[in-house]
């Protein structure tokens, strides 16, 4: 099942040029890995120092292996002086496709009809 995470970054007053290079580069590393389907960026109309990342993932199981692995971490570690704060992860998913794959792993894989 397809999840979406979102991540809201605050970056930091006059290094709004270094974080956009970085969440790109970033973005450009998560394309290669496994699982990956898609992202965007999103800046708050109101306050442009706050970005939203939205990255659509496979699974929750392949966005956790992204999150955790080395290139990832040394990316967002050095993505870390530029914001103010932690950046809040939430994943998401579709509700009715979560009722969908029950309803078809009760038919045997079978779609409901």
């Amino acid at each position: 099942m397809l999840v979406r995470v979102l991540i809201e970054r605050h970056i930091k007053e006059g290094h709004e040029s270094e974080a956009a290079d970085k969440i790109l580069e970033m973005r450009k590393q998560a394309t290669t890995f496994p699982g990956y389907v898609s992202g965007e960026t999103l800046a708050d109309t109101a306050d442009p120092s706050t970005v939203i990342i939205v990255s659509t993932w496979h699974s929750r199981e392949e966005w956790q292996k992204w999150d955790e692995s080395p290139s990832h971490r040394a990316s967002a570690k050095s993505l870390e002086p530029l914001l103010d704060g932690p950046a809040p992860v939430r994943t998401f998913v579709n509700p009715w496709d979560a009722l969908l794959d029950s309803q078809r792993a009760r038919l045997g894989g079978r779609p409901p009809s």
